[in-house]
């Protein structure tokens, strides 16, 4: 995401980091990803994320390829990474259990 965002500031392109959560079954995690401005909207974009997963047979390549953006499957939390769960101050790493609709 840094990389990313740092070519597209290179390029004057309205860009933003993202911190927040990737909703995937079975399990939604942190994630980081790249946001660009397309019109008057933000787009998720993270091409070395859909790449891995296409490699791996997780996701159809040709429905996903690496350009496409992640859609409703990143949900933005911040700009920033920040601890999704803390007890007594100190962060909880953790992921969340994830039904399919």
């Amino acid at each position: 995401a840094e990389y990313l965002f740092q070519a597209a500031l290179a390029r004057e392109l309205p860009a933003r980091k993202s911190f927040g959560v990737l909703v995937s079954v079975p399990f939604s995690i942190p994630h980081f990803w790249l946001e660009l401005m397309v019109g008057a909207s933000w787009h998720a974009i993270d091409p070395h994320l859909i790449r891995m997963l296409a490699l791996r047979g997780l996701v159809d390549q040709q429905a996903w390829p690496p350009h496409r953006t992640l859609g409703g499957a990143a949900w933005r939390l911040a700009d920033r990474d920040l601890p999704l769960a803390e007890h007594n101050g100190v962060e909880i790493p953790c992921s969340m259990p994830t039904k399919p609709c």
